[in-house]
């Protein structure tokens, strides 16, 4: 029998190296001025409140304008490699936040309804805490039978890892969460999201 993919669901990555250090000074710059998030996960953010309300909760220098440019860029490429036509829309950065994690703490099952892009620049990636899991919009209305093997057609997560400078993208519907993990030293990222202005 002939197998065909269908509702295919696209995880955009480029690497950006150049950004790790001047990230790395938005999180010294703002190191009194994260929250402690229990609603979703016990990390540390400078997201006050999720919403649509534009913010940027990252120092305003040099590294946020090319940081910024370099994440519309981008986004538009990966609407553009799923398809979408986006040349006559004037894409936005709607929020830029940190997020610091220690050892153990984690970030629950979630999505950010209401943008078009979502994504995350990883910053400081101690070994076992690189990675993100990923739940196909599809994970409720898959049969219970026994797996044999996990292949494209009957997996419900992917878990990907990662390293400093990568930078992923995906659509904003799409459910992710970053399980606890034990580790030494401080996870960091910087979150964002793209909507058309």
């Amino acid at each position: 029998m002939e197998m065909m993919p269908i509702h295919i669901t696209p995880v955009g990555l480029s690497k950006h190296p150049e950004f790790i250090k001047g990230t790395k000074n938005w999180f010294k710059a703002k190191k009194d001025n994260f929250n402690y998030v229990e609603q979703s996960g016990n990390f540390k953010t400078t997201l006050k409140v999720y919403g649509h309300k534009t913010e940027t909760l990252v120092p305003q220098d040099n590294t946020y304008k090319k940081f910024e440019a370099v994440i519309l860029k981008n986004a538009r490429q990966f609407l553009s490699q799923c398809g979408y036509g986006v040349e006559n829309n004037t894409l936005k950065v709607n929020k830029i936040w940190m997020n610091e994690m220690l050892s153990g703490s984690f970030h629950n099952r979630h999505n950010h309804h209401g943008c078009l892009v979502s994504g995350c620049f990883y910053v400081e990636v101690p070994k076992n805490s690189e990675s993100i899991t990923f739940t196909t919009p599809l994970t409720d209305n898959k049969c219970f039978v026994p797996y044999n093997t996990y292949t494209l057609f009957n997996s419900g997560t992917w878990t990907l890892s990662l390293q400093p400078g990568d930078m992923l993208m995906w659509e904003s519907y799409l459910f992710h969460e970053v399980r606890s993990a034990e580790f030494e030293g401080v996870r960091q990222s910087v979150a964002f999201d793209v909507v058309i202005e």
